[in-house]
């Protein structure tokens, strides 16, 4: 499947998402919600926000360590503008994009950064699944067999031992790729280099001296993100308590999983007025109004700060329409 294919779907996704959330939309409805919005509580949740870029770029440190030495604010940079590229540009570059401004800017190779990208989001997978366990075995209002709590917590303690086990393997990359003559063609070599990415990017979680560090900053990550849409939350005065807070978080973050246009557009909305139309009863212009304003919350800021470090950083698109993954 082509790229362009994928955005048309992408897009088509998004777009049935919004309909679902907006076709019945009453704009004097959401004016009425904006006036009783506490925006106190609605800053401290961007500014949360913005802290935990600073704390994602240390622990992005961290795992490089076994790499090179990196400063942090040009980490955090890198980290916004991969934000940036996530919210604007097609197909999820961001990451990508990530990797490109560290590799450039420190001259190292990008499939080495692009490994330690994936160790990242797989720490960010196993936070996602303890959340998940958690609040929907704590849940009252969902029904949820024990059965599903139980696989959450094998699957869960699976890819911890997986991560670990990859992770010490000293595996002989050139002496594969030499031994399988598919490995060296167009698409064989495409997919081998994406494996060796993935598995040298393990060898730094085991290779950092900042384990401990990098552990607890999941713990303190993750809970300052889900402190953030606690407070968006109590700006827009919807009655959920902490639990259900819990339950909605989780699914909109599996939901912005799903290909999309960028900046989640579509997909988030939808599944925020699901949850809390289906779930909690809540008022639809209500639901649509926490929909609207926790997204604009995030997507706005970020995209300000990320198109000014991206100009910063003297990039430009036509540079970024020439990346590869595979190149190194």
């Amino acid at each position: 499947m082509n790229r362009f294919v994928k955005f048309l779907i992408g897009l088509l996704i998004s777009l049935l998402g919004l309909w679902y959330a907006l076709h019945e939309f009453n704009w004097s409805d959401f004016v009425g919600v904006l006036k009783y919005v506490n925006y106190w509580y609605l800053v401290a949740a961007i500014a949360i926000q913005f802290i935990t870029i600073w704390i994602r770029a240390i622990r992005w440190q961290w795992l490089l360590l076994p790499i090179n030495k990196l400063p942090v604010n040009a980490l955090s940079e890198a980290t916004m503008i991969g934000y940036f590229g996530n919210m604007v540009l097609p197909l999820r570059i961001g990451e990508v994009l990530r990797a490109y401004v560290v590799a450039n800017k420190f001259n190292i190779s990008i499939s080495k950064i692009l490994g330690t990208l994936v160790v990242d989001r797989i720490l960010d997978m196993l936070a996602l699944m303890i959340l998940a366990i958690f609040f929907l075995f704590n849940s009252e209002l969902l029904n949820v067999p024990q059965w599903i709590v139980v696989v959450l917590i094998i699957v869960t303690i699976t890819l911890f031992a997986a991560l670990i086990y990859l992770g010490n393997k000293n595996i002989n990359f050139p002496k594969i790729k030499s031994k399988y003559n598919i490995l060296n063609t167009k698409v064989g070599a495409r997919i081998f280099d994406i494996i060796t990415n993935l598995l040298s990017g393990l060898t730094v979680l085991t290779k950092t001296p900042k384990k401990i560090g990098v552990y607890s900053f999941i713990v303190l990550l993750w809970s300052l993100y889900f402190l953030s849409f606690w407070l968006m939350i109590k700006a827009v005065n919807l009655d959920i308590d902490i639990i259900g807070s819990g339950v909605l978080y989780v699914m909109l973050t599996i939901a912005i999983s799903i290909p999309a246009a960028p900046g989640y557009v579509g997909t988030y909305h939808a599944t925020c007025v699901a949850v809390l139309t289906n779930i909690y009863n809540i008022d639809l212009s209500a639901s649509q109004a926490f929909a609207i304003i926790s997204h604009a919350a995030v997507f706005i800021p970020f995209v300000i700060v990320g198109a000014i470090i991206f100009v910063k950083n003297s990039l430009n698109f036509s540079k970024i329409k020439s990346l590869e993954m595979s190149k190194s």
